[in-house]
């Protein structure tokens, strides 16, 4: 394998790279690489599917040289002053070494610990950092760090903000059921074990969405307004949006009723606002199109084929107006997508788009684009799903699982394994 290449895998976690460790004669080679994987943010979206930190923590083991990389992790953290997602993804490295049992990496965890719950002023920023903290520590000494936690807190003169340590409560309480609670009320009495939702639950009416347009969490309040409002506040809503001049509120309003899918009342007229307004107003209902079950939608797909800006939109209304005709063009197209981490060319939502076709569809389809899209897709979330439509369309080999098994998705790895196990039995 190649460094370029190398690289390319590592940063998308997939196991490869510790085929390529376990069989090269010179691994030394690969050495930088995975330091650069050790000492940066490598994972598209962490909060969902984690730092990858066991992963990098693997590929390390290889060089039987730990007390280096763990050398550089404590360094990189120590003159790591802004960025939050590094500083976590640090965190995380150093819970790897720290559950291996070196005691630097506990030492240090516990030093950054007591530095960011004595500073005198902590805003949200600690506190996010806070809470990874103290899910790491837990990982690596559970009641231990617990009853070192609580010590701590009623040393303070004013507890922490509970509120701000949801994820550390959660992980303990899900740990230790009410043993756990009863250790967070010896320092929060009226501690709340259940999350509270505030969502508004009825309203869904044009109307409403006008009154409360400007409100700062207005997308989060009615997001579910295309599932739950009725058909005549959805027709009035589309009517509203054709007639209107104020684009900020076309926009939001577009956004809402979005995903309808193969939805197209006055579709027509909605096309031809693309030329009335800006050209958010003009990205917004390339969106909406993508959801919507129409032949002038499709024939705008294909014309937007042509720039890399709207590719992306123009594969999502092939998609949903998908015949077999399209096959090749989406394969291709779908190809020449860049992937990168700051979804420059939407291709996450064209990944995602082209999975759950792939998931539904028992016809002709771009079957091809699954081990494709497994092997580019910078989130780990993307490729559990892809496994399991692989699986469903019986195109996983025994060469592709041995490489699955080593995949930085917990999920991916261990159903690879169940799967590898399951053709030894049946080789026996």
């Amino acid at each position: 394998m190649t460094l370029n290449q190398f690289k390319h895998d590592m940063i998308r976690g997939l196991g490869t790279c510790q085929i390529t460790l376990h069989e090269s004669n010179d691994i030394e080679i690969y050495r930088p690489i995975i330091l650069y994987g050790l000492l940066n943010v490598i994972s598209y979206e962490h909060v969902i599917e984690g730092t990858r930190s066991h992963y990098i923590y693997q590929l390390i083991k290889h060089f039987h040289d730990d007390e280096h990389f763990l050398s550089k992790v404590i360094h990189k953290l120590e003159n790591t002053k802004r960025s939050n997602h590094l500083k976590i993804t640090l965190i995380e490295r150093l819970r790897e070494f720290a559950i291996d049992g070196y005691q630097v990496a506990i030492t240090t965890l516990y030093d950054h610990y007591h530095m960011l719950i004595h500073k005198k002023k902590i805003g949200k920023s600690d506190y996010i950092v806070l809470d990874y903290l103290c899910v790491a520590l837990f990982h690596v000494q559970k009641m231990k760090f617990l009853n070192h936690h609580i010590k701590s807190m009623k040393a303070l003169r004013k507890p922490l903000d509970q509120n701000y340590l949801g994820w550390f409560h959660f992980v303990v309480i899900n740990t230790f059921k009410d043993k756990g609670i009863n250790k967070f009320k010896e320092i929060y009495p009226d501690i709340e074990t259940e999350p509270q939702y505030n969502f508004i639950q009825e309203g869904f009416t044009l109307d409403n969405l006008l009154m409360h347009i400007n409100d700062e969490d207005f997308s989060e309040q009615y997001i579910a307004f295309y599932k739950r409002a009725s058909m005549e506040e959805i027709h009035k809503t589309i009517d509203y949006i054709i007639q209107s001049k104020d684009e900020y509120t076309i926009i939001k309003l577009l956004d809402l009723i979005s995903h309808r899918e193969g939805f197209d009342y006055k579709i027509h007229e909605i096309l031809n606002m693309i030329d009335r307004h800006n050209d958010q107003v003009k990205y917004a209902i390339y969106e909406y199109c993508c959801y919507v079950k129409n032949d002038q939608v499709k024939k705008l797909g294909y014309s937007l084929l042509k720039h890399s800006s709207t590719r992306s939109y123009g594969i999502r209304m092939l998609i949903i107006n998908y015949q077999n005709a399209d096959n090749q063009v989406i394969i291709k197209q779908t190809k020449k997508i860049r992937v990168d981490y700051n979804n420059t060319q939407k291709w996450h939502e064209v990944f995602g788009d082209v999975i759950i076709f792939l998931d539904e569809n028992h016809k002709q389809a771009p079957y091809e684009l699954l081990e494709y899209m497994f092997n580019e897709t910078l989130t780990s979330i993307h490729r559990d799903w892809i496994f399991d439509v692989l699986k469903k369309r019986k195109m996983l080999t025994k060469e592709i699982l041995e490489v699955y098994q080593y995949d930085s998705d917990a999920d991916v790895s261990s159903k690879a394994h169940k799967l590898l196990n399951k053709k030894k039995q049946v080789d026996l």
